[in-house]
């Protein structure tokens, strides 16, 4: 019996030492406690603060974004048009640079036969600008800056030959789309080509 109860005596010690051993009993003064609530507090107070700054970065990059915004270019309306290039040899320059429009009324008579004048017009360019000369000239776009003024956009090639020939370009465009209309020539840089 004695046995016995050395061995109850010690699986009620183990047992005891196991329930005991499991629990922490955590005693804290009160300044420590307070020491743990203050410094949760200031971690709580550094977080809204970088919070702050974080929403204050992202609220001046997308200030500075819609600041940097600007509204798309404008494409200017343009009239259709069709370059000419000769095939049985083009007609004589003019003897100055200037802005042509032909109509079946009104046209040099070697181009007589080689449009069809009752649906349109012929617009020729011959720039006289002296640093141009041997220069060839190419139409890229006809822009209605207003219902007044139409830009001709064009661009300027090297010299190909030796000749020197005032730049000029022929274009067939719709009869009446020029009718009233002033022709201000330039190029992509935004130089104003002379026509006089």
């Amino acid at each position: 019996m004695y046995r016995r109860l050395r061995w109850l005596g010690l699986v009620l010690l183990v047992i005891m030492l196991a329930g005991c051993g499991g629990e922490k009993e955590t005693t804290t003064t009160p300044e420590v406690e307070e020491t743990g609530v203050q410094q949760e507090e200031q971690n709580k107070k550094e977080e809204a603060e970088e919070q702050k700054e974080n929403g204050e970065d992202e609220a001046s990059a997308s200030n500075k974004l819609i600041e940097a915004a600007k509204k798309a270019n404008t494409v200017n309306p343009e009239i259709k048009f069709r370059e000419i290039n000769w095939m049985m040899g083009a007609p004589k320059r003019q003897p100055t640079g200037g802005i042509w429009i032909f109509s079946g009324e009104n046209h040099p008579q070697e181009i007589s036969n080689s449009f069809n004048w009752e649906t349109k017009d012929v617009l020729l360019i011959q720039i006289s600008n002296e640093e141009y000369k041997g220069y060839g000239l190419d139409i890229r776009s006809l822009q209605i800056l207003n219902d007044e003024v139409i830009n001709v956009l064009v661009e300027l090639s090297a010299p190909d030959d030796e000749k020197e020939l005032a730049p000029r370009r022929y274009i067939e465009v719709d009869k009446g789309a020029l009718d009233g209309k002033l022709l201000v020539i330039s190029t992509h840089d935004g130089e104003i080509l002379e026509t006089e």
